[in-house]
């Protein structure tokens, strides 16, 4: 829609400064000839526009314009691009990637008039739920079961249990769950015809099928005994203590942390 791509090329303008009129149209996927339009749009609604001519020409909103803040303050909204970057590593979404860039915006105006030592000291905290070198790690997974949520479509899988075996499952997706930086999804079983939870990292070929369902009533999540489960195995398990010589205890820690009992 027009007021969507509108809205997006204000908050460019006000995050990213200078644009040209061909990155415009390329990021939005339209002519050069609807940027220009656009940009008359937005003259007239008070935006006050500036266009350059030249190899380093473009068009820029001026310097002392901001969109209102409202209530937020600059460490509020520093806060927020802080919890929204990391949920834009862990999810490949168009979306968030959008409201990334409209709070960034926001912030980059009110931070013009706290000077660098803010700027300097504004990341005191860094979220990012991807694994150290896994540029994509579960994305592909948590989009196409995402997509599968939305259309309310059944999705087939080969999902592995406790003993490395591969198992089929036909599942109704209901909710996508990030939980001690490991995702999950909520989902009614068809072969177990109960609802269960599903660790990403153990579904493989995972296929979104033709057939639609009827969302069902979902069980509090809250009501889920998450530790029991994890650490439950066929048939009942085994606890098992093993000696090691003390130098090889902060290792052991880094690794495996609160399992370690």
């Amino acid at each position: 829609m027009k007021i969507d791509r509108l809205l997006a090329i204000t908050v460019l303008l006000l995050n990213r400064g200078r644009l040209s009129a061909k990155e415009l149209a390329e990021r939005f996927e339209v002519s050069s000839k609807t940027i220009y339009r656009d940009m008359d749009t937005l003259c007239r609604a008070g935006i006050p526009i500036a266009a350059h001519q030249g190899i380093s020409g473009g068009f820029e909103i001026m310097e002392h314009y901001m969109i209102d803040k409202y209530w937020l303050s600059a460490e509020e909204m520093s806060t927020l691009v802080t919890a929204v970057k990391g949920l834009s590593s862990a999810l490949d979404d168009q979306q968030m990637d959008m409201l990334l860039e409209k709070v960034k915006a926001l912030l980059h105006r009110v931070e013009q008039g706290h000077g660098d030592e803010y700027r300097r000291n504004r990341d005191p905290v860094i979220m990012d739920f991807q694994p150290w070198g896994q540029r994509q790690g579960l994305k592909p997974a948590v989009s196409l079961l995402k997509k599968a949520i939305l259309q309310k479509r059944r999705v087939s899988m080969a999902y592995i249990d406790a003993k490395g075996a591969a198992e089929q499952r036909n599942i109704e997706p209901a909710s996508l769950i990030l939980k001690g930086n490991i995702w999950y999804v909520h989902a009614f079983c068809l072969e177990r015809e109960d609802h269960r939870v599903f660790r990403l990292s153990r579904m493989q070929d995972i296929q979104i099928l033709s057939e639609t369902y009827k969302p069902r009533p979902l069980p509090s999540l809250e009501r889920l005994e998450w530790e029991s489960s994890w650490y439950k195995r066929p048939g009942g398990g085994d606890s098992a203590v093993i000696p090691f010589q003390r130098a090889a205890e902060d290792g052991g820690y880094v690794f495996a942390g609160a399992d370690i009992r």
